[in-house]
């Protein structure tokens, strides 16, 4: 067993366990359910898109109709439902929501957990030949 640990305690081959287990591990969330939120999710902005525009659309045909009748308009007579920050909070939301989706389907993705392990492997492979046979010098155990 190797003399040096990567955690308080916890031997090096302890640790380099647990983290092919995280690589190689089981998802617990199965592609499909994902592929299916991200598409529910793309509707629902799809949707959103369209509401926010109808809803400023016919606020703005309600409020020329009143202006046309005033004889004197001013612009607390101008009413925005929807501001175009308020809808780009609403945007930032949903561009969150895709990235977040797009990160679980990269994680959970199984080329990418066998590409880690095999890159983990052979980084422990290269450490250890480069290390072979040297002393450290604040471990003087070795």
């Amino acid at each position: 067993m190797p003399k040096f640990a990567l955690h308080a305690g916890k031997p090096a081959s302890f640790s380099a366990l647990l983290l092919l287990c995280f690589a190689a591990g089981c998802p617990s969330v199965p592609q499909a359910r994902v592929t299916q939120f991200q598409q529910s999710a793309d509707t629902v902005h799809t949707q959103a898109q369209t509401t926010f525009k109808a809803i400023n659309d016919l606020v703005t045909e309600d409020e020329l109709d009143l202006a046309v009748k005033k004889n004197n308009l001013t612009e607390s007579d101008v009413m925005v439902v929807l501001s175009p920050s308020d809808i780009a909070k609403w945007e930032r939301a949903f561009s969150a929501i895709d990235g977040y989706c797009k990160s679980l389907t990269a994680l959970l993705d199984p080329a990418l957990a066998t590409d880690l392990e095999q890159s983990i492997v052979g980084a422990g492979f290269a450490h250890r030949s480069q290390s072979a046979g040297r002393c450290h010098e604040d471990r003087p155990e070795c």
